[in-house]
């Protein structure tokens, strides 16, 4: 459960920053994004290696740094977009919605990956034959 808590300080700290009205608060708030954000990303990769089955770990950890990279590229250049067409603001709200709706990929890709590792498992046991008991009298 404290990964959850940690994982929400981090995804409403940009709510923060988007209301700020003076230095003071924009400071406060974007020292606490970071704080969170530092404790989430070390903690992510632990509960992403545990989360699925051994046999995908490379393959889900590869997924996450990935995409890590590739919301970084995006997320700047969309920053800046929005910074240079609406108000210095606007980079946050965007921020938090995405982060809201990214909530509901996160655990349809989830039960994704845990169906496919289930289903090889499933045709990897039917292949070995272990679902038709004993074998008596082979050499």
């Amino acid at each position: 459960m404290k990964e959850k808590a940690t994982g929400l300080k981090a995804l409403f700290t940009k709510e923060l920053v988007a209301i700020s009205h003076d230095y003071t608060m924009l400071l406060i708030s974007i020292f606490m994004f970071e704080l969170g954000s530092g404790m989430y990303f070390p903690s992510a990769s632990a509960i992403l290696a545990e989360s699925v089955p051994v046999t995908w770990v490379g393959t889900a950890m590869g997924i996450y740094g990935l995409m890590e990279d590739v919301g970084w590229m995006i997320g700047h250049a969309a920053g800046g977009l929005l910074l240079n067409y609406w108000s210095i603001r606007s980079p946050f709200v965007f921020g938090a919605i995405v982060s809201f709706l990214a909530v509901p990929l996160f655990l349809w890709g989830r039960r994704l990956i845990l169906n496919i590792a289930r289903a090889q498992q499933t045709a990897q046991d039917g292949m070995t034959g272990s679902d038709l008991g004993p074998q008596v009298g082979i050499d």
